[in-house]
């Protein structure tokens, strides 16, 4: 599992991917359609690569699109447990849902093993339609295509921005983003001051 929640971009009827996450990013909001939840994941990136490009196999059908495209956002899901009451989905069946108490019913997905198994999301939910971004920037991680389209969002929108292209080139774990991320948080002098306690760490192995 991730250190973090993922949310995914749907394309929209006359937008791109790319242009459906500015807009999210510019309005500082996510916004359910049809639901009255937000959804997440909380599965790690490297195993996303896969189901992202499953889904790519339909964006050309006229009937169909893809559930997710290569765009987001990750918040990290500590916070959003215990700041914004992200929870789990509880995954049961129709009878399980009339055991559920109606006000935590936003929680429920249906799970048929033959034709509704929607458990490989291991997806979260916030409640209500709209969810408003955290004001620090260095808590929400941009998630692109492309390596390079990682510095228009960092110029653009100032939060630390990781690409999928980078994930799978690299074969980073979301611990590796993790890290990328706050490094790209910091300020010229902090990292100057990373650098030296780094080197002093490096040269005591040294002896």
């Amino acid at each position: 599992m991730s250190p973090y929640l993922f949310h995914f971009v749907k394309r929209g009827v006359f937008e791109q991917p790319i242009d459906v996450l500015k807009k999210i990013l510019t309005e500082n909001r996510l916004i359910a359609k049809r639901h009255d939840f937000v959804s997440y994941t909380e599965s790690p990136l490297r195993p996303m690569l896969d189901v992202l490009e499953f889904f790519q196999k339909f964006k050309n059908c006229p009937n169909r699109k893809p559930m997710f495209e290569p765009y987001g956002i990750g918040i990290p899901k500590g916070l959003m447990f215990k700041e914004y009451n992200a929870r789990p989905v509880w995954y049961g069946t129709k009878d399980d849902k009339n055991l559920i108490p109606f006000c935590l019913q936003w929680r429920y997905e249906c799970l048929d093993m033959e034709r509704c198994d929607f458990s490989w999301q291991r997806e979260w939910r916030t409640e209500g339609k709209n969810f408003d971004l955290p004001e620090d920037d260095g808590n929400v991680l941009v998630i692109c295509k492309y390596e390079n389209e990682v510095e228009f969002f960092k110029k653009n929108f100032t939060h630390p921005c990781i690409s999928l292209e980078w994930v799978e080139n690299n074969h980073a774990s979301d611990f590796d983003v993790e890290a990328n991320a706050y490094l790209q948080t910091m300020s010229d002098i902090e990292l100057e001051s990373l650098k030296e306690e780094c080197e002093k760490i490096r040269k005591m192995h040294q002896r």
